[in-house]
């Protein structure tokens, strides 16, 4: 249902797969966002270097709820909600990161 729900969207997921967290991509990674807050003890118990660079994504996203909800398992309009959520919650996200890369000369 998830991908029917990004294909509405024109975003495919056919080559989406999940990956585990591992300690490699923690140290590599600036920032971490996970879906909730139980994602992001979870992550700090495991990786207590992670403290600090690990976000809930709806961290700038004001009107949405503070945590994503996983739609496993429910209709198809609650992964179209939850699509529009986390498609909301980036927008920010990715604003900040264009303006910090651009105060910077980085590429994004």
């Amino acid at each position: 249902m998830a991908a029917a729900a990004a294909a509405r969207h024109q975003v495919d997921l056919a080559g989406h797969a999940a990956s585990p967290l591992t300690a490699e991509a923690v140290a590599a990674s600036d920032v971490i966002f996970v879906m909730d807050v139980l994602q992001m003890r979870a992550v700090e118990r495991r990786f207590p270097h992670a403290r600090g660079k690990v976000f809930l994504l709806t961290s700038l996203a004001d009107e949405w709820p503070p945590e994503v909800r996983d739609p496993f398992g429910q209709a198809d309009s609650v992964f179209q909600a939850c699509f529009e959520q986390i498609s909301a919650s980036v927008r920010p996200i990715v604003r900040v990161l264009a303006e910090s890369r651009h105060l910077t000369g980085e590429s994004i």
